[in-house]
């Protein structure tokens, strides 16, 4: 091979390797993604939803302990409290200042839809025809971004109160339904109703913990029905009880809150759980 090989492959090793430096210092070196807001989601403590023809949403609380306060109030469901709150870092992918624009043009003259959180407001506009990026008015200020929000902010009512049938931070103190009873005496142990129900110690504590960690399948709009039994939790440290009307049973349990124009739908097997614990512990024991 002769010189002037050598030196054509040394030249592109060389050309190669500054590449690939000036490619690593170009990443390393990047400015991250502009934030939509610079808004901290910890210092939030009411989310207002503003649907124009769809009902509006008002959400309140800070950390762990959100509320559902419009158009019922309920514990609000965590998963999408964490998802609108998202919402405040999401990439701005391209903004424009709003002075000299035609905000009609990018469905922003009278949005459909905003939200505000405490003072600071978004308003959704219109979609990009290309790559269907959402135009966001925040400020002064237009941006564009990937629109995964805009289906969890148009959801019914239903989708933002909480699955749980009885408040994450509250403890119950005595559960009523209309097989059986449970009640907690001074001394911390349990009590069943009536006496020859057939639950051990160990099996009414573990009912208990079904019943405080139950998570309904779906919850929906209350459909009037008559009941056909009732559910009565009392919770520690709360005044008046928690109360659901049996509406259903199987293949699936719905309980009703009709004060608040709720029902939560259960499954089959969690029925069981929750309401025929005796029936299921004999089916379990061995035949003698």
């Amino acid at each position: 091979m002769n010189k002037r090989r050598w030196l054509n492959i040394g030249l592109l090793v060389l050309v190669s390797l500054l590449g690939l430096w000036a490619w690593y210092e170009g990443r390393d070196t990047a400015l991250p993604p502009r934030s939509l807001t610079t808004l901290a989601p910890a210092t939030v403590n009411k989310i207002e939803i503003v649907r124009r023809d769809h009902g509006n949403i008002i959400l309140t609380g800070q950390g762990d302990d959100w509320w559902l306060t419009k158009p019922v109030r309920i514990p609000a469901s965590r998963f999408r409290v964490e998802s609108i709150l998202g919402l405040l870092a999401a990439d701005s992918l391209a903004q424009f200042p709003v002075a000299g624009k035609d905000l009609a043009a990018f469905d922003l003259a009278d949005p459909a839809l905003r939200v505000r959180y405490n003072n600071t407001e978004l308003q959704f506009g219109g979609m990009t025809p290309v790559d269907q990026r959402r135009y966001v008015r925040v400020g002064d200020t237009v941006h564009l971004i990937v629109d995964s929000y805009s289906l969890d902010l148009m959801a019914d009512a239903p989708e933002f109160a909480s699955r749980n049938l009885v408040p994450t931070q509250q403890r119950i103190t005595s559960l009523a339904t209309p097989a059986f009873q449970l009640e907690q005496g001074a001394d911390g142990k349990w009590l069943v109703e009536p006496a020859g129900y057939g639950l051990s110690a160990d099996e009414i504590q573990a009912v208990i913990e079904k019943w405080q960690h139950a998570q309904a399948v779906k919850v929906a709009l209350y459909q009037s029905a008559p009941a056909r039994g009732t559910v009565t939790l009392a919770l520690a440290g709360q005044q008046g009880a928690l109360r659901y009307e049996i509406t259903s049973e199987e293949p699936e349990w719905v309980l009703a809150r009709p004060e608040v124009g709720l029902e939560f739908h259960l499954s089959a097997e969690q029925g069981r759980q929750l309401f025929r614990p005796a029936a299921n512990h004999e089916k379990a024991s061995p035949e003698l």
